[in-house]
């Protein structure tokens, strides 16, 4: 355990570092009070505790630890190590808050039961976190106690930018106004992805208020076959049709092209219609 290794040194360096306080008094056994009783007033040493001691909500039967004791507000120190309890190995630390009263217990995450191992070789016995590499985090969270909703972001600086990498190259962004980029840094959208999309389906939701159903209503003017095709001549593509450069500018809005391209297709129906019928009046006019 890693808890029994590090003990002997810590407890090494504070009887070292008391040599320069103003307190050096060992105290070998101490049962009457709990931890949390003790002030910081109290002599430097080994404590061996007893009576039954709260850390951070924990109840613990027995607790060994060391107290190192100086006169200046704020300059002692206490290390924890419970035992006896099913709660598992922890150790905690805690410094004086003032000259008599201390400050809350810091919990000292170890590579026993409570594994961490951050910058070091990875091991990888039992995951629980075994970082080995950089980070820099503001307010990071994954998963939430208080709903079973679970999330990755940033709450802090208001302008900061949430990106996911492989390969040691961003993939894809967030940006602070919430548009997404895949293979841009820059979205301009809340979708923007530089380069192909693979979907079966596509499903895109239209105002249906100006759906070109209004073509087959009988008030609608059919644009005479003569002006579309001078239309044509002079701007060489159909009228409400963008042009390649206007496309090549500004992209292509999937919704309203279509839009327009089953208006044109509606309006080439009611062209056949009544070419057909000019036809078979032509057609009876020769019987």
């Amino acid at each position: 355990m890693k808890c029994k290794t590090l003990f002997p040194l810590v407890a090494l360096c504070l009887i070292v570092l008391s040599g320069n306080a103003q307190y050096a008094v060992s105290q070998f056994s101490v049962s009457d009070v709990t931890w949390n009783d003790m002030t910081a007033t109290a002599g430097s040493g080994f404590y061996n505790k007893v009576t039954p001691t709260i850390i951070n909500g924990i109840s613990y039967s027995y607790v060994q630890g060391i107290s190192g004791r100086h006169d200046g507000p704020g300059w002692s120190t206490q290390i924890a190590i419970p035992y006896a309890n099913a709660d598992g190995e922890r150790m905690y630390f805690r410094k004086a808050n003032g000259i008599t009263n201390w400050g809350d217990w810091n919990e000292i995450w170890h590579s026993g039961t409570s594994r961490m191992l951050l910058n070091k070789p990875v091991d990888n016995g039992t995951d629980q976190l075994q970082v080995n590499g950089s980070a820099i985090v503001d307010r990071y969270r994954l998963g939430n106690i208080a709903t079973p909703s679970y999330g990755a972001g940033t709450f802090a600086p208001a302008g900061s930018t949430f990106a996911i990498y492989t390969a040691n190259a961003e993939r894809l962004r967030v940006d602070p106004s919430g548009n997404v980029g895949i293979g841009t840094t820059s979205p301009q959208a809340k979708l923007a992805v530089n380069g192909t999309i693979l979907a079966k389906k596509v499903k895109v939701t239209l105002n249906t208020n100006d759906w070109p159903d209004y073509v087959f209503h009988r008030d609608y003017v059919l644009p005479p076959l003569l002006e579309v095709a001078s239309y044509i001549r002079e701007h060489q593509h159909l009228p409400g049709i963008p042009s390649a450069e206007k496309i090549s500018e500004e992209g292509l809005d999937v919704g309203e092209f279509n839009k327009q391209l089953l208006k044109k297709v509606e309006e080439l129906t009611l062209y056949v219609i009544e070419l057909k019928k000019e036809i078979s009046e032509m057609k009876e006019a020769k019987k």
